[in-house]
């Protein structure tokens, strides 16, 4: 985390001084960001339990998450970037269908948990115009990455118990993607990117707006 941590300080000093600059072309911009991640090979059973009816085992892989960032656009094809993200949560649940002797059905559940990641990076991206309008990304940088992490665990007597687990950690981030200028001031980008969490391999699609000043 340290090394992310002055990596950052770095690249910020260094658009300080491209700043002052009278480029066309250099400039600074924010945004927003939508991700869809998959975590596929996530394992939230730490044994090879097995449930039974009325008893049922319910684990997602993926879902939606938001990245906010900040960048310096240096020329035509060189920026630097600095986003913190919060990752989708894949989750699992236990739950039992339990009928009464009105013949209600109603759902409890008895375990819970959920993989949780919030993430601070940096990246350098190079993009290639084909268009006035329509340019090429790719993008390579690390991710700070601070993750909690529920896994279930079943005992001898059948019963199953919800254990946590805090981890930290950098991992090198990845990306290729299309992007769409509005106007001078506004675009739109599309990526698909690679990381790591946790040991965790981690895809994402991600469509974001972004503004320059």
């Amino acid at each position: 985390m340290k090394f992310l941590i002055n990596s950052i300080f770095l690249i910020l000093a260094t658009m300080s001084c491209f700043a002052l600059s009278n480029e066309q072309n250099t400039f600074s911009y924010y945004g927003i960001a939508l991700q869809k991640s998959s975590f596929e090979d996530i394992q939230f059973k730490q044994n090879q339990t097995e449930f039974n009816e009325p008893l049922k085992y319910n684990k997602s892989t993926s879902g939606v998450g938001a990245r906010i960032f900040t960048g310096f656009n240096f020329n035509e094809y060189i920026a630097a970037e600095a986003g913190l993200s919060q990752f989708a949560k894949p989750d699992f649940s236990v739950t039992e269908k339990i009928t009464n002797a009105d013949q209600i059905t109603k759902i409890t559940t008895h375990n819970k948990g959920d993989f949780s990641t919030l993430g601070l990076d940096i990246r350098a991206i190079a993009s290639y115009s084909l268009t006035n309008d329509i340019f090429l990304r790719a993008q390579v940088g690390v991710l700070g990455w601070d993750n909690k992490s529920e896994s279930l665990v079943s005992s001898e007597n059948d019963t199953f118990t919800t254990i946590e687990a805090k981890d930290r950690g950098i991992s090198l981030l990845t990306g290729l993607g299309i992007g769409y200028g509005i106007n001078k001031k506004m675009a739109f980008t599309f990526d698909y990117e690679s990381t790591e969490v946790a040991d965790i391999p981690v895809k994402t699609l991600t469509l974001g707006f972004s503004f320059k000043l």
